[in-house]
């Protein structure tokens, strides 16, 4: 049916006067088709080709944040997509500006005045999005070079908010008689960097309150520079806030009232609420004669400078220094950080 190519389309019985009629549905692809009839019982016979031409109707859309308007965070939000869609129904196609292919985001159909709206979660990763729309919600129709394209940065912006630790927020990390109550404490809820390469929320650090804003502007800058971190969980989480098992599962933390990891009778820093541990495993530890975690032996030499190292020139050691704080790493200890001078 195509110039080039002529295939069988449908097929039919004119009527005793030699007429036909036949319906064949219009595809949803945009394209220009060549049309002929050949009758079975004269096949040398073929009328003169008819040419159709299959448009698209326009459809019209825009592109907002449901939280910042004109601005877009990663993972903040939804994109929110809004037009004229004459024909009822509406794809919404991405992709990352100059690849192909593109994809299907979403589908909707348009209310009754031909208008419609959808929303679709701002990924968390960061980087230029091109999006199209086309008037059909058939999967299969990817949008020609005519559509309309809008191309819209995602940026990472970090968040934070510092509200009064409770007894339930510390959890088994807080006991009788440890040096620091809860009400002297503050959690810090936060979004970071992650090894993969995108903004993840949800993180979570206890320290003390008159430290929480420094510790705060700490981590911002630490983002800034998109440092990587694997995880930031609470240590109430794991089975008796042992350090241990939190250096091994390589996540980074604050408060916990608990002895030094390889000397028993000292009382560690995380117990007064103003040291913090960043990437153990990529940071390990040296006490009592061994390395601490086991899954961190690749980063015992600091030769090599991988994602996710301390060094003295780095973001988070440079940063805790400037606040008044040390960086453990003088002494071995390369992933943890003090908010107090050595």
């Amino acid at each position: 049916m195509s110039p080039r190519t002529w295939g069988a389309s449908a097929k039919t019985t004119a009527d005793a006067n030699g007429r036909f009629r036949i319906d064949v549905p219009i595809g949803p692809w945009e394209a220009t088709f060549d049309w002929r009839v050949i009758s079975p019982s004269h096949p040398g016979s073929k009328a003169s080709p008819i040419q159709t031409t299959v448009i698209q109707p326009a459809v019209t859309f825009s592109v907002w944040s449901s939280t910042t308007g004109s601005k877009f965070i990663a993972g903040n939000g939804n994109y929110v997509f809004g037009g004229l869609a004459p024909q009822g129904g509406v794809t919404i196609w991405w992709r990352t500006p100059g690849t192909t292919p593109w994809r299907v985001s979403t589908t909707t159909w348009a209310w009754s005045n031909g208008t419609y709206r959808v929303e679709v979660p701002i990924g968390k990763w960061p980087g230029a999005v091109e999006w199209r729309a086309t008037s059909s919600t058939d999967s299969r129709l990817a949008p020609s070079t005519s559509r309309v394209s809008v191309i819209q940065p995602v940026t990472p912006v970090f968040k934070h908010s510092i509200r009064q630790a409770t007894a339930a927020d510390v959890g088994i990390a807080y006991r009788s008689g440890c040096p620091v109550a809860p009400s002297r404490l503050s959690v810090i809820s936060m979004n970071y960097w992650g090894f993969d390469g995108a903004v993840h929320d949800g993180g979570e650090l206890i320290v003390r309150t008159s430290d929480a804003s420094k510790v705060a502007s700490i981590f911002k800058a630490g983002f800034d520079a998109k440092f990587p971190i694997r995880k930031m969980v609470n240590p109430r989480h794991y089975t008796g806030a042992q350090d241990v098992l939190m250096m091994e599962d390589d996540n980074t933390s604050g408060f916990n009232c608990r002895q030094v990891v390889g000397n028993p009778y000292r009382m560690s820093p995380h117990s007064y609420g103003y040291a913090v541990d960043i990437n153990p495993r990529e940071n390990p530890y040296y006490a009592g004669g061994r390395w601490y975690p086991s899954s961190g032996t690749a980063y015992i030499n600091r030769g090599t400078r991988r994602a996710g190292m301390h060094f003295s020139d780095t973001v988070f050691p440079r940063q805790f220094v400037s606040r008044g704080g040390h960086w453990g790493g003088t002494y071995s200890d390369y992933h943890h950080f003090e908010m107090v001078p050595r």
